[in-house]
């Protein structure tokens, strides 16, 4: 199944396992051409935590960090505990939402990773950096200017 789409301002191909997600101007995601609908069950602190997971992928991201991005100076051992907590919902509702079964959240020493090897990931924020270091490295200023107002678009 392929269909042409406009996404994130970027035309880009909606393709079989493959998630998209937008973090710029707001957060969504989609998959199959379809929005993930993460129910309202998420609060705040968890899309933070997903939004973290996500960026961080393929180097994760260490525990003591999550604790002071989502929890500042709190008590580290009741933080601890509503981060496993978080994590553990966070899992449940990322199947529940429509995304084909597998793991998407690994831990390992101490380091929190999206690991969802079963499927790929766009992030908006990405195809927006490569664009953008396309057109600085473009030679013709023309063509240059043209893959920054494809961004604008």
């Amino acid at each position: 199944m392929e269909k042409t789409t406009v996404h994130d301002n970027l035309h880009t191909e909606v393709m079989e396992n493959v998630i998209y997600i937008q973090m710029l101007g707001g957060f969504s995601m989609t998959y199959h051409g379809q929005p993930v609908l993460l129910g309202k069950s998420l609060s705040s602190k968890m899309l933070h935590l997903l939004m973290l997971l996500i960026y961080s992928r393929g180097e994760g991201i260490r525990r003591i960090r999550l604790l002071e991005q989502l929890y500042g100076d709190s008590d580290t051992e009741q933080a601890a505990n509503s981060l496993r907590a978080m994590i553990f919902r966070l899992r449940k509702s990322l199947i529940a939402a429509g995304l084909p079964d597998g793991e998407y959240i690994s831990t390992k020493g101490g380091v929190y990773m999206w690991t969802a090897d079963h499927v790929d990931v766009e992030l908006d924020v990405e195809v927006f950096q490569k664009q953008v270091m396309a057109a600085l490295e473009e030679k013709d200023p023309v063509k240059a200017v043209e893959l920054l107002e494809d961004l604008l678009k």
